[in-house]
């Protein structure tokens, strides 16, 4: 599903490495907000959506998001080969 935000790569260094680009991606409020809103209402329609992320700072922020809405979440984060349940 695609989704326009007022992100804007072109304030990133010609340069930047991929964890520049994940790092501003992350810090872009709107869209981590519209992917909360996009799996709730998924999850009101009867899905069970799952949303993948590498940034611990984006799985924490969409975490506490999802929390303020939703009754049934699990959020797991990978620590080597083993995941652990967030609480």
């Amino acid at each position: 599903m695609r989704r326009d935000t007022p992100f804007d790569p072109g304030v990133l260094p010609t340069d930047a490495g991929i964890q520049e680009i994940y790092a501003a991606l992350v810090a872009e409020e709107q869209r981590t907000e519209l992917i909360a809103k996009d799996t709730l209402e998924l999850t009101a329609q009867g899905y069970c959506p799952i949303v993948l992320t590498e940034r611990r700072e984006h799985l924490e922020r969409l975490t506490e998001l999802r929390r303020m809405f939703a009754k049934r979440l699990r959020a797991y984060r990978s620590l080597g080969y083993e995941l652990a349940e967030i609480a």
